[in-house]
């Protein structure tokens, strides 16, 4: 106690930066985990979420289901059904826990991101919009990417410190990693070149003093792999799903679809971690000259983005949760790369006497310039797409438009837009000269980027779906990393058969129900608490059923049957005006999967 006041005695400052380090970290990781927990059930599963939790809840129930899909997910989905109950919320527990863990990494790994870098990283990982949203998805890459993270940072202060606590929860979070998903491979995959360059004497090496991984360490990852993957050998299935999962990462090298898919989604969901990443791409390759160790953390994740967005460009499998991948290693790049330079910039700030003075008569006034000529032509660009009189972006030059009106239009908007970005860059640098307009500009590029992102987080995690029945209602299949999701209609449905089976049984969940399997997992989630719901291919009538949930095109029971039809699932369409898309979400056509339910007429 003695030591700990004469240390705060001696360093008051250093303290009180710790503290203040301290609660910044707590806070992002409250507000981060906040942002993931909110109404997670507000969205009805998906077709995909649905399955993987069918299988969890079959198992949980006794019930035979050849299906795995993430061994982690199905464990612990199993666990938390058996133990509490089957929910739309209580299925996305676990990603939305995963997806918070990666909001306190970063700390551990401070000394090599920066200290302004790493809370500048657990910032973008508490509300980067596509982390966000597939924290609240029923899909194993979030926690791929989050424990296949935790297991280098853990690796990685082992080898420095040889602390065996750090060992053991490397092996742990390893286990986890490789039970999640097919994405963990590509995190493998970035290893292993980094080992490769490392012993081929292109960079640092990576092991500084002699270590070794412990029995205790080996049998924790054993009791964890073995126990997750087969439920504690109760679903030893899951074992060959979890090496399977390594032939599905190996089919999805196969090259098929657009070489631009990725690259388009991480321009309007993720700008900052793709424009600063790649600045940061070039600075560590000048860097890299140094041969410094404490550049290897940040190698690697410029190695684990590069082939997870090769792989993601060049795959068939076109999964939008393949994003996880890449944005987590690009965040990690983009956030070193601006707190060296908010660092280099502070420093520069206290050294000079004038810096601060000119920083707040010049640099400031310019900055603040600049965001209200944006913000002014955001709003025209708004105002025109809202009237309808400005095409698409694509045929922005007029050389393609419909009509004058969008002609006039878009050439209005073009040259003012050009007259702006003229005059602030001569403000600019008449003001503050070619030195300092660098980080004038910087500092508006992120500023700009921040606004954007924060809207798109806003957006496609809690704007709701164009017919959204809340504040935070279904999600939007026009946004690029949803493709397809479920209407509230599908709860719709299952409040009426509850009514109907009130009616005819005096029991909410006693009606015996006929579904056809085509209508996929999402409805047969829905209907999981109706006890004598069937679900069979191409459905015959039959005299006990006393209702049907067939395909929109399928003949009714019989003539004394009336329906009511229902949208179970929305799947996304190219936009045909992408600025009216980008701007509102709004002008992509949408294909739907409909069911009818039928029952008898009173």
């Amino acid at each position: 106690m003695a030591m700990s006041e004469s240390m705060r005695a001696e360093n008051p400052a250093k303290v009180s930066a710790f503290t203040i380090e301290f609660a910044l970290y707590a806070a992002l990781a409250i507000l981060g985990l906040f942002a993931r927990l909110i109404a997670l059930d507000a969205a009805p599963l998906a077709q995909g979420e649905a399955r993987q939790a069918l299988a969890s809840l079959n198992f949980a129930r006794g019930m035979f289901d050849g299906f795995t899909g993430s061994p982690l997910l199905f464990s612990g989905n199993a666990l938390i059904f058996a133990l509490f109950n089957a929910s739309d919320a209580n299925a996305r527990l676990l990603t939305a826990l995963g997806g918070s863990l990666l909001i306190l990494l970063p700390a551990l790994i401070r000394s090599e991101l920066g200290r302004v870098g790493a809370l500048i990283a657990s910032a973008f990982f508490a509300f980067a919009p596509s982390l966000i949203f597939f924290s609240r998805y029923t899909d194993g890459a979030m926690l791929a990417s989050a424990f296949g993270f935790a297991a280098f940072v853990f690796a990685w202060r082992y080898i420095n410190d040889a602390a065996p606590r750090d060992l053991n929860l490397a092996a742990a979070s390893a286990a986890l990693a490789l039970l999640s998903a097919p994405d963990v491979w590509t995190i493998v995959l970035a290893i292993i070149l980094l080992i490769i360059l490392s012993r081929a004497g292109l960079i640092a090496p990576i092991i500084s003093r002699p270590s070794r991984i412990t029995d205790h360490a080996s049998l924790l990852f054993s009791a964890i792999f073995l126990g997750i993957s087969t439920f504690f050998l109760l679903h030893r299935a899951g074992l060959g799903a979890t090496f399977a999962m390594f032939g599905t990462w190996l089919d999805a090298l196969a090259p098929g679809g657009s070489l631009f898919d990725p690259f388009r989604a991480l321009v309007i969901y993720e700008p900052i971690p793709l424009f600063f990443g790649v600045a940061a791409l070039i600075d560590l390759g000048f860097a890299l000259r140094q041969r410094e160790r404490a550049h290897i953390p940040i190698l690697f994740a410029a190695l684990w983005a590069i082939v997870a967005l090769s792989i993601t460009a060049i795959s068939g499998d076109k999964n939008p949760a393949h994003i996880v991948s890449i944005v987590v290693p690009l965040i990690l790049l983009a956030s070193w790369y601006i707190g060296a330079w908010l660092t280099r910039l502070s420093e520069a700030i206290t050294a000079s006497p004038d810096a601060k003075e000119l920083l707040l008569t010049q640099e400031a006034p310019v900055l603040f310039l600049a965001s209200v000529v944006t913000g002014f032509l955001y709003l025209l660009v708004v105002e025109f797409t809202t009237r309808g009189t400005l095409i698409a972006a694509e045929n922005l030059m007029g050389v393609t438009a419909r009509d004058a009106s969008a002609n006039v239009s878009a050439a209005v908007v073009l040259w003012l837009t050009l007259a702006g970005i003229v005059a602030v860059t001569f403000v600019t640098i008449t003001t503050v000269g070619w030195a300092r307009a660098r980080n004038v500009g910087m500092a508006f590029v992120l500023v700009f980027m921040t606004v954007w992102t924060l809207r798109q987080t806003a957006l496609v995690n809690f704007g709701g779906a164009p017919e959204g029945t809340s504040l935070i209602a279904a999600r939007n299949p026009q946004d690029l990393i949803v493709m397809q999701a479920t209407p509230q209609s599908a709860r719709i449905l299952v409040r009426d058969l509850e009514d109907v089976s009130r009616w005819r049984a005096n029991d909410t969940r006693a009606l015996v129900i006929v579904a056809d399997t085509a209508l996929g997992p999402a409805l047969e989630w829905s209907l999981r608490d109706f006890r004598y719901a069937q679900f069979v291919d191409q459905p015959t009538v039959t005299q006990d059923a006393q209702a049907y949930v067939l395909r929109a095109n399928a003949p009714a029971p019989g003539a004394d049957w009336i329906g009511q039809k229902y949208t179970l699932e929305i799947a996304r369409t190219p936009p045909q005006n992408f600025l009216r898309w980008l701007i509102f979400r709004e002008g992509a056509s949408a294909e739907t999967l409909d069911a009818v339910v039928w029952i008898k007429k009173p």
